[in-house]
Formats: C-alpha cells, structure tokens, sequence
C-alpha cells in the first residue's frame, strides 16, 4: 500500500542547512584547569540562503511532486536557525556546543534542538 493511497497524511522533514566545515573545536574553552572567566565566542553560523540557493533544483523538484498530495512538509529550520534582520542564519555551535558533528551529522545537541521541533510537530 502506497503512502500516498492511504488517504493519511503524511509528513516530511525538511532539510537542515549544513556547514560547509565541520565546527571547529578549538572554539571550546580549554580545559586546562584555569578559573579565568572565558569569553563565549561567537557563534558559527550557516547562510541560510547560501545553502538554498546551492539546493533550489532539488526543492522544486521536491515541491512539484508533492503538490496536490496528501503530504506535508515540514521546516526544522526553526531549531537552529534564528532571522538576524531580513536574513535568516543557522547554528553550526552556540555557546561551545556544536550542532555538527561533521558537516553532514548533527551532534548530540543539535539532535536534542531538532527533537523538539520533531516531538510538536508530531503531537497532532
């Protein structure tokens, strides 16, 4: 039985943007036992744009075929990605915490910040 024919919704996961370079870690506090209050770095950040514009054939592709279908995508954007003005920008780490594993893996915490957007969206 097709998904399609069985007359429920289904839903999809949208794409996360993915840094083009895995997360740095010497972007972490050094563990070298020194109490000096350590500065939080700035976060690595992913061009949201950037990112769609290097997929949009995939995106049409993606959209055309489920128009008119009884599915439903999904934008995780929202768990790591923020707008900064008219510009929307992604999380590769924040606060030391790296989102990536690699440049396609999320780490443990960037599965913990997707989870929480999966969970309400799925409550329904």
């Amino acid at each position: 039985l097709l998904l399609d024919q069985a007359h429920r919704l289904v839903k999809l996961l949208g794409r996360l943007p993915c840094p083009r370079r895995s997360p740095s870690p010497l972007s972490s506090p050094a563990a070298d036992g020194d109490d000096e209050e350590l500065a939080v770095p700035p976060p690595a950040l992913v061009n949201y744009d950037k990112y769609n514009s290097y997929n949009y054939k995939f995106d049409n592709i993606l959209n055309k075929n489920l128009a008119n279908k009884n599915y439903k995508l999904v934008d995780v954007t929202d768990a790591l990605c923020e707008n900064f003005g008219n510009n929307k920008k992604c999380y590769a780490q924040k606060n030391y915490e790296p989102y990536y594993f690699d440049t396609n893996h999320l780490s443990n915490e960037g599965s913990e910040q997707l989870s929480r957007i999966i969970i309400n969206n799925f409550k329904n």
